[in-house]
């Protein structure tokens, strides 16, 4: 296949992908048209590798491609075989050697140029597709380096994490349960020292004197970066939920840590990394209630209510909650 593309320095060049793929939109089909089943259909989600429902019509697409949904042009590679909604494009390629790692290399970089670019308003649809370049490692002679792509994904730490555990829903079902304000189950609800990020000294993660932190992200445990320690005005122990106050952010921090601003820390007894985690989750349920109009203050989370077990007695049965999450899939990993 002749490449179209002009060399940009000595490893990589923009390489148009309608060179390398035919781009197809997919096919809507109304919901009584199908019922549950097997075959995947992709959607415009950017969750579970775009995977919306598996329904029980026969595939129109062949696995082992790329898919991009057109709001935001979220890649994915799909490995099986799939419908798609008309809000979908489907990258076929046009080449032999395509597979699952090469795949995985594209669409991680189409999302890293083209996510930003694309929104509900101005939607990428099957001929903007078609004009998509994007920065591709290539060989001596100007082509794709599929090669390369394909050695460097290997390289990576994928290894498939396992788990020995598996779902018991009678244990969680045969329990009586009942509601209780946080203001009542955590000992202690304040608000963080409100560390401001410009200034700070930034640390790499493992490096002496490093702290983490926690903002109102949603990203990476709510940990925005690491500072000096040095700098802190209020250390943190770890063993806390926090919480984003106007964005309803809420994290377990297992280790010490410094806050930022319209941070709310909560604390407790009974809380530990299994504790945490099942009260994060039910916490994190409540979260519709809130947006950056109606912020998540201090006030409302002290007085938000969450659905635990309880015990012979009515009290929250923190050893239950502890040993339920060890015994569900990869609770044995935590």
């Amino acid at each position: 296949m002749k490449n179209k593309t002009i060399k940009v320095g000595k490893f990589w060049a923009p390489i148009l992908l309608n060179d390398y793929f035919d781009i197809k939109a997919g096919k809507y089909y109304y919901p009584h048209e199908y019922g549950h089943g097997d075959t995947p259909y992709i959607s415009a989600t950017v969750a579970n590798n775009g995977v919306s429902e598996y329904i029980d019509l026969d595939p129109d697409f062949k696995g082992n491609c790329i898919t991009t949904e057109k709001i935001s042009c979220q890649a994915f590679y799909q490995k099986y075989d799939f419908c798609a909604t008309s809000d979908i494009n489907v990258f076929i390629p046009k080449f032999e050697n395509f597979n699952e790692y090469i795949g995985i290399f594209i669409a991680t970089l189409i999302n890293y140029d083209q996510n930003y670019r694309w929104n509900y308003g101005r939607q990428c649809r099957v001929g903007d597709s078609k004009k998509i370049n994007v920065m591709m490692p290539i060989t001596s002679n100007g082509n794709p380096n599929w090669q390369f792509m394909e050695n460097y994904i290997k390289t990576l730490n994928y290894k498939r994490i396992t788990t020995k555990n598996k779902y018991d829903f009678d244990k969680i079902y045969s329990k009586k349960y009942k509601k209780f304000k946080l203001k009542d189950l955590f000992s202690n609800i304040y608000k963080g020292y409100p560390h401001v990020k410009v200034g700070l000294v930034k640390k790499m993660l493992n490096s002496k004197n490093a702290i983490p932190l926690v903002t109102r992200t949603a990203e990476n445990n709510g940990v925005d970066c690491y500072v000096s320690i040095d700098q802190a005005e209020k250390i943190e122990s770890g063993n806390a939920i926090t919480i984003g106050d106007t964005t309803a952010t809420l994290f377990y921090q297992p280790k010490q840590f410094i806050t930022g601003d319209h941070m709310v820390v909560c604390r407790a007894d009974w809380l530990n990394q299994f504790t945490g985690i099942y009260i994060k989750t039910l916490i994190d349920l409540e979260k519709y209630r809130y947006s950056y109009g109606r912020a998540f203050k201090l006030k409302l989370i002290k007085n938000t209510e969450v659905i635990l077990p309880v015990d012979d007695k009515g009290a929250p049965d923190w050893i239950f909650i502890e040993s339920y999450i060890k015994s569900i899939p990869y609770g044995d990993r935590i």
